[in-house]
């Protein structure tokens, strides 16, 4: 089934102008009317998609020429993604996980040269690689009851910065299994991109993150080195249409997830047999926040959801048994006050924090480096608890954040 796009009135014109001014880098996501699983909004002016062929997964990659190996030497600080900017490009949702047209090329020609992984006819991972930490390889113990705990004792300092484990990506264009629900949008061509720490011991859980309304993968794209950094893989995906709504959005990260269990099973995967997919959970930013909330609320199987300013139109959250995180700002300008009624419908038994913020913005959550850290530190500690399971953290989210206008947790 394809969606199509429909024509914008003038008053959600000005009003998505209106709404383009953003405190930080990203495009802005303005409000709209539509329902929920109503008719979506048509993205701003852009080309028209032809879709995705086929629906089998990519074959590994064969070992390219030494002059388009990736490189992977590894610098500092977080990995970019594709620039960011609306570019509507009208696709589909598709039941299944399908493999994106390009799923099986080649390495992007240009990149630095650099040898394949020994024996695996891969390159190690792709051109984006990120020095996070020492780089020191530690290993992880079996956290009680179940569960992994990985690295050293966290501290309030540790919590705010990236981990110890160096980390590495790579895109469709090198091989990453694509899907039907997702992707198309991107600018460049790449749908997707996979962060994952290269010297800690596996297995890893991981998460799917996806952008808002009018926006790319870049714009949340600082939480996939992040969480790589702590030991988590981490796969960012753009949508099909920028305009896509919660619903679609919640379909796009599910079969985000359907395809890091391809990619674990996919031959010459940097992950391959390395993830463990009875630990997966999400993240979205704006109406990616009310798909992940849409998603939780229909599959008690994840682990963890988080949502970042979520926007949302409608009554959801009272059958979520997930593991939920709402990380707010009270001057959202477009999404204000909509985490709350989530919070309060998620069962009591269901294990919820809110966080928000008295300042900052629509944008405020897409790093975790904002709010002078305090994003990550708070994000960060309950993903492990209830993801990985390392009751380390939990100490981390108990008490009220010193710049937050509300904070609520049953924990």
């Amino acid at each position: 089934m394809r969606l199509g796009s429909m024509g914008l009135g003038a008053a959600v014109l000005v009003a998505l102008t209106a709404c383009s001014s953003t405190p930080e880098a990203g495009t802005g996501q303005p409000a709209v009317s539509t329902p929920i699983g109503g008719a979506a909004p048509s993205a701003p002016a852009g080309g028209g998609g032809a879709g995705k062929p086929g629906t089998s997964p990519a074959p590994a990659v064969a070992t390219p020429p030494a002059s388009v190996v990736p490189s992977t030497t590894t610098t500092s600080g977080a990995a970019g993604s594709s620039a960011a900017g609306a570019a509507a490009v009208s696709g589909g949702i598709g039941g299944g996980a399908g493999a994106r047209a390009g799923n099986s090329a080649a390495p992007v020609a240009g990149a630095s040269a650099g040898a394949p992984a020994a024996g695996s006819g891969v390159p190690t991972a792709g051109s984006n690689a990120v020095a996070a930490g020492s780089g020191g390889s530690a290993g992880s113990t079996a956290a009680p009851g179940g569960g992994y705990m990985r690295g050293a004792d966290p501290t309030e300092d540790s919590l705010k910065k990236n981990g110890e484990y160096t980390v590495k990506s790579y895109t469709e264009s090198m091989g990453l299994v694509g899907g039907m629900a997702y992707g198309d949008a991107a600018i460049g061509g790449d749908g997707s991109e996979l962060y994952y720490p290269e010297n800690a011991t596996p297995p890893f859980a991981a998460m799917a993150i996806v952008p808002g309304f009018t926006a790319q993968r870049s714009d949340v794209t600082t939480w996939g080195p992040f969480l790589a950094s702590h030991g988590i893989v981490a796969l960012v995906i753009d949508t099909n249409t920028v305009g896509d709504q919660p619903d679609v959005r919640s379909r796009a990260l599910l079969d985000a997830l359907e395809s890091l269990k391809k990619e674990n099973a996919r031959e010459g995967s940097p992950v391959k047999g390395k993830l463990d997919t009875s630990r997966l959970g999400l993240m979205g930013w704006s109406m990616g926040g009310g798909g992940t909330w849409i998603s939780a609320d229909a599959h008690p199987e994840l682990k963890v959801a988080v949502s970042l300013c979520g926007w949302i139109l409608g009554a959801v959250g009272g059958k979520t048994t997930v593991p939920s995180l709402q990380l707010a700002v009270r001057d959202d300008q477009l999404a204000a006050g909509m985490s709350q009624p989530v919070y309060a419908a998620i069962p009591e038994k269901t294990p919820k924090m809110l966080v928000e913020w008295a300042s900052g913005g629509h944008w405020i959550n897409n790093s975790p480096e904002s709010v002078d850290h305090l994003v990550g530190r708070y994000g960060l500690p309950w993903i492990k608890v209830y993801l990985e399971g390392d009751e380390r953290y939990r100490q981390f989210f108990k008490s009220m954040p010193t710049r937050a206008s509300d904070f609520r947790t049953n924990q």
